[in-house]
């Protein structure tokens, strides 16, 4: 459960950052992209397929092999955070339209990200903001998880630290436990600013592969390569471990 709860966490603020700046910026050439993932996965492979619009994603159609699973339209406050999103269908309401708020933001004099309130009445926190306006500081909290990171960027504003403390409430107890788990994960960088290598380090035993449900297992080093098209966008990620690489996501971009 534990593991579950934080692929969940980590999956979804993953889809919150997914679309950065410098890649929206080379997305205005383009009208749609398909995103593959795990294409020759005995699970299963998901598409997800993106309409554009000045390089920001404005609909999004997900797909489990060729079956029609989500559609959605997004729509942007004024400073082109996502604001919230249009459900269109879902497999298990069929077509409806429903506005769902994926979280509020709330910024401070300086317009820094000080705080998230997802949907689920969780919350997210941003402290300790670096002189280019990025947090250093993040504080994640459900009724089951408190979860901290600390992050270290580079020149180019990437991560390349970060410390994650976690701390889980014992349902089984009914309390918070007492030891937080500490994982420091370092990154590496390529010159289009994608991950190449990422290394994990814990104070806790841990025994590798860590085995995560609906995801990826974790490895202690995990290396990636790219192949980019005219335009500095991939079009296929590899994931490189034991010196086996393996296709993991592909992408098609159209005009």
């Amino acid at each position: 459960m534990k593991a579950l709860l934080k692929f969940l966490f980590f999956f979804y603020t993953t889809i919150i950052i997914a679309q950065n700046n410098v890649e929206q910026e080379l997305l205005k050439k383009y009208s749609s992209y398909e995103l593959i993932k795990n294409q020759k996965s005995k699970y299963g492979s998901w598409t997800y397929k993106f309409e554009l619009d000045n390089g920001k994603i404005i609909t999004q159609e997900n797909y489990e092999r060729n079956t029609l699973v989500y559609k959605s339209k997004i729509s942007y406050d004024s400073i082109n955070n996502i604001k919230y999103e249009i459900k269109l269908y879902d497999r298990n309401d069929g077509y409806k339209i429903d506005t769902v708020t994926i979280e509020q933001k709330i910024y401070n004099n300086k317009k820094e990200l000080i705080q998230l309130l997802h949907k689920d009445e969780s919350f997210t926190r941003y402290s300790n903001h670096d002189l280019n306006g990025f947090p250093q500081l993040e504080e994640y909290k459900n009724h089951l998880i408190y979860d901290k990171r600390e992050f270290k960027y580079d020149s180019k504003n990437n991560i390349i630290e970060e410390k994650i403390y976690s701390k889980y409430f014992d349902e089984i107890n009914n309390k918070e436990t007492d030891s937080t788990q500490i994982e420091t994960i370092t990154y590496e960088y390529n010159l289009n600013n994608d991950i190449i290598s990422l290394n994990r380090q814990f104070k806790f035993p841990v025994k590798f592969p860590i085995i995560y449900g609906g995801g990826r297992s974790h490895y202690e080093n995990e290396k990636f390569r790219y192949v980019y098209n005219n335009d500095d966008l991939w079009t296929k990620k590899y994931w490189i471990i034991n010196e086996r690489e393996l296709l993991i996501e592909k992408r098609k971009f159209y005009r």
